[in-house]
């Protein structure tokens, strides 16, 4: 059965290409990137974004956080369509080696909607609190919103 297929679903976060100061184009929950699964969404494999620095992203004003996420002074959006339940890893990525970044630097949660600003209520849990992968292992048919947060250090930008 073609829907219960499972798929690895990569997310390249953070990366030194962009100036420092720069804010990414998707900071913002509305300009959220597109992580195109192929085949209207059917297709399964590795899937993966654009690779984007935290350095200047911003949390937005009314933007929700989860009170689990340790690294939550910024963020920047992702969103994808689901045409049937499946299973998800979603994993953050550093480019390199070397990595630089300390494993509860960034986390990430998704939300089951495609309205910004999502809430507690959107929230598919668990949020990922570090750098890590995490595998969905049922998830729901739907249009989801992926924040991921990073922290700012003072003399340290967020990739380092």
């Amino acid at each position: 059965m073609r829907k219960w297929l499972p798929y690895l679903f990569g997310l390249l976060a953070f990366g030194a290409g962009l100036s420092a100061f720069a804010q990414p184009a998707n900071d913002n929950c509305a300009n959220a990137e597109v992580i195109n699964i192929t085949n209207s969404g059917w297709d399964y494999g590795t899937f993966i974004s654009g690779t984007h620095s935290l350095s200047g992203a911003t949390i937005q004003g009314g933007e929700y956080v989860h009170p689990a996420q340790v690294a939550r002074d910024r963020s920047v959006w992702f969103k994808f369509s689901l045409p049937t339940t499946r299973n998800v890893r979603i994993n953050l990525k550093q480019p390199g080696p070397p990595f630089s970044m300390n494993a509860n630097d960034a986390g990430w949660t998704l939300f089951r909607t495609n309205t910004c600003f999502p809430g507690g209520a959107e929230v598919v849990d668990p949020p990922i609190l570090n750098i890590e992968g995490y595998t969905h292992e049922c998830l729901k048919t739907g249009d989801y919103l992926l924040q991921v947060t990073g922290a700012f250090t003072p003399g340290k930008s967020p990739e380092n």
